[in-house]
């Protein structure tokens, strides 16, 4: 079995969101179940930055875009830690100036379509080509209308990581993008997801919940319509998490390590973390964390709203991420008001991320909508108890009361509620030691996702 994984972001080359967790990890849990798995990305100004060990393919790859043509070169690697090939594409205009980011949503066509003359010659023959979310949603299209590939029994496979992620793009001129296509025809637009649902012969989402949220008229937006005219090609798959480096025994940001026989180490991230955020020192108070985006999405405003509730808690609260200006500036008003309650660090900051997982005794995600969720599987790995919303992934990794804790309406009150509750389980601690046991219990690795994958790779070679 052979399969050409396809990624806009991958860590620990070109990280901006969850996308580049799981291109980095799934690629090397398939490999390790016999599948000829072989990643494809842009070779980003940054990762020209990062020097890598590779070496040159070709630089001759001709990649016909708009009314010219224009010469690629491909260099090959491994993924950082792993022995899985790593195929990088540079050309200085399209693929290798700027942020990953930066460029008009064209970057991404260009790639998409340079990633189909690959394909065309002797570097690699896949059986499936797996492409995740809009970047690349393009290429199922691309195959079915160049001719090259009429004859062909290369599958495309589609991942939905976010379906609110559209790539909507105008004006592309070359012949495989025919007007009868265009979302828009005055503005002559392109959805490029739209194109993957249509085209791809199956797509799954990120987690089962999420499949089926899709095909309702609440999560389908627009896409609606054919989502469910496609909807017998749709499975979920829940994301997994890379277990070696999200683990509390060998987590190198905590103060200390600790594992589900040594929970009172636990206690020395805590009393740390109370330090860094300059709160009293206090074991028997609950620390809750939050580590996210700050969005409309990530349920940021319920957050919000409640803050004069929160405050009148016995309780305290770390936050840190960065986002939407007023939403940021809501939480630093919360901190000025309420020092001794709140802490608000406003970027993005890997080791104090970790020393939250480490340190906090609960972990906040009221997302509006969340199609998997890593934050939660991460926090349950730490023994830090989710506070979710029952949506996507967290509806389907959160047992309420088991593992967690869970509420259904998108309510400032109903997360209100779920946060009172979680507070009064903690003060009975054999209840609370109870449930951080079996969060720390749960196996959120790659090992049962990736099978399902090559399951529905196998499903897709032989149709």
């Amino acid at each position: 079995m052979k399969v050409l994984y396809l990624s806009a972001e991958l860590t620990p080359l070109a990280k901006v969101g969850g996308l580049a967790d799981v291109a980095g990890s799934l690629p090397k849990a398939l490999k390790n179940l016999n599948i000829d798995i072989r990643v494809m990305i842009p070779y980003y100004q940054t990762i020209e930055e990062q020097h890598i060990k590779k070496h040159k393919l070709t630089d001759r790859l001709i990649v016909p875009f708009g009314d010219k043509n224009y010469i690629v070169t491909i260099y090959q690697g491994t993924l950082p830690n792993s022995t899985v090939p790593l195929y990088l594409l540079h050309h200085h205009e399209w693929l290798s100036t700027g942020p990953i980011y930066s460029k008009k949503r064209e970057r991404f066509m260009f790639f998409s379509q340079a990633v189909l003359e690959f394909l065309k010659h002797d570097f690699f023959a896949p059986d499936i080509i797996h492409v995740n979310d809009w970047h690349v949603a393009a290429v199922p299209l691309l195959l079915k209308k160049d001719k090259f590939f009429q004859n062909t029994k290369i599958k495309s496979l589609l991942t939905i990581h976010n379906l609110a992620m559209k790539g909507k793009v105008a004006n592309i001129k070359t012949k495989l993008w025919h007007p009868s296509l265009y979302e828009n025809n005055k503005k002559r637009t392109y959805n490029i997801l739209q194109q993957g649902i249509l085209y791809s012969d199956w797509i799954n989402t990120v987690s089962p919940q999420y499949a089926k949220e899709i095909l309702t008229k609440e999560y389908g937006t627009k896409l609606l319509p054919d989502l469910l005219k496609n909807k017998k090609k749709i499975t979920g798959i829940i994301n997994g998490i890379d277990s070696e480096l999200f683990n509390p025994k060998n987590e190198k940001y905590a103060k200390k390590n600790y594992d589900i026989n040594h929970l009172n180490n636990k206690k020395s991230n805590k009393a740390f973390l109370q330090y860094r955020a300059g709160f009293p020192k206090k074991d028997n108070t609950p620390l809750i964390g939050l580590v996210t985006r700050i969005t409309l999405q990530k349920g940021i405003r319920l957050i919000v709203k409640i803050i004069p509730k929160l405050a009148k808690l016995n309780a305290q609260f770390v936050f840190t991420g960065a986002g939407k200006e007023p939403l940021e500036n809501a939480l630093k008003n919360a901190v000025k008001k309420y020092p001794h309650k709140f802490f608000f660090l406003n970027a993005y900051n890997l080791p104090f991320s970790q020393s939250i997982y480490s340190g906090a005794d609960m972990f906040l995600m009221p997302s509006k909508f969340e199609p998997c969720g890593l934050g939660q599987m991460i926090a349950m790995a730490y023994g830090t108890i989710p506070i979710v919303r029952a949506t996507g992934g967290l509806k389907d990794t959160v047992k309420d009361g088991v593992n967690g804790f869970r509420f259904d309406k998108y309510d400032a009150n109903e997360l209100f509620l779920a946060i009172k509750r979680a507070l009064n389980v903690y003060e009975d601690k054999a209840k609370w030691n109870k449930m951080v046991r079996t969060a720390m219990k749960q196996d959120f690795s790659w090992k049962k996702s990736a099978l399902e994958y090559k399951k529905l790779y196998l499903k897709l070679a032989s149709s």
